[in-house]
């Protein structure tokens, strides 16, 4: 039975790991970089907020990426 799911990620040709395989693969890096880089700007007063930010978008960022992967059991 043939799957209508569509993946943002796809195992790499050469070595190891997954890679953006679509436009909304590549705009989910996109936007989780310019979110890791621009955050410690619009969160400067406390380092435990800013750590618990990164946190939280790393995990938001893997539970996306994940259900969006393409593996060898799909």
């Amino acid at each position: 039975m043939k799957s209508d799911r569509t993946y943002w990620f796809a195992p790499k040709r050469f070595g190891f790991g997954y890679s953006p395989s679509s436009w909304q693969g590549w705009a989910l890096v996109a936007a989780y970089g310019v979110l890791m880089i621009a955050m410690p700007r619009f969160l400067h007063d406390d380092a435990n907020v800013r750590a618990g930010t990164m946190v939280v978008l790393t995990i938001v960022f893997l539970v996306v990426a994940f259900s969006k992967t393409r593996t060898s059991r799909s």
